[in-house]
Parts: structure tokens; C-alpha cells; sequence
């Protein structure tokens, strides 16, 4: 979870860019290592039918990628309304739900 929030409020406030980007470029990492190959590593072409297996295999970076993104969520909206650093503590809990 702490990889989640690993971007500075001072970053988030000032310089969003910096996390949207480092954030995108964590996504493409695993899009690269996961999405556009199928179960066996065989890269998927136009036309490929996805198996069941494929979709298995993947769901628990599809999971980790919807809390995280659930985490910073949280922490930018509770910065903008609530003033406080960055940190989504109550997003948190929920995203351990998710994964879990």
C-alpha cells in the first residue's frame, strides 16, 4: 500500500503531472508484462480469442491496479476537501478489502 502513496503531497499539490506520470508509467510496466501476451506468452494478434485462463491469470494485476488507483482516489479527494497531506488512510482499509 505504501507504494500506492509513494507520491509526495508536496508532488500531488504542486506538480501533479509528476505522479499522473509516474503512476501511467507503473500501469504500462505491467500492460507490457501482462496484457499483450496470452497464458502460454504467445503474443496476442488481431482476431486471437482470450481464454478463460488468460483472464484468470491476470485478474490479480487487474485488482492491485483498481485499489491503487481506489488509494490515490481517496488521497487526492481528501487532500481537496479536507486539507490534509497526502495519505489516504481511510483508502486504505478499503483497498486491503479489495485484494484480499
Amino acid at each position: 500500500m505504501k507504494k500506492w502513496r509513494s507520491c509526495s503531497s508536496e508532488n500531488l499539490n504542486s506538480k501533479p503531472r509528476i505522479c499522473a506520470e509516474k503512476w501511467a508509467r507503473e500501469s504500462f510496466k505491467d500492460a507490457l508484462s501482462y496484457a499483450y501476451e496470452n497464458e502460454n506468452g504467445r503474443e496476442i494478434v488481431d482476431g486471437d480469442v482470450l481464454t478463460e485462463a488468460y483472464f484468470l491469470s491476470r485478474l490479480g494485476v487487474v485488482r492491485q491496479q483498481l485499489a491503487a488507483g481506489g488509494v490515490r482516489l481517496a488521497a487526492a479527494l481528501e487532500d481537496i476537501f479536507q486539507g490534509q497531506q497526502y495519505g489516504a488512510n481511510n483508502g486504505v482499509a478499503l483497498a486491503q478489502r479489495l485484494i484480499a
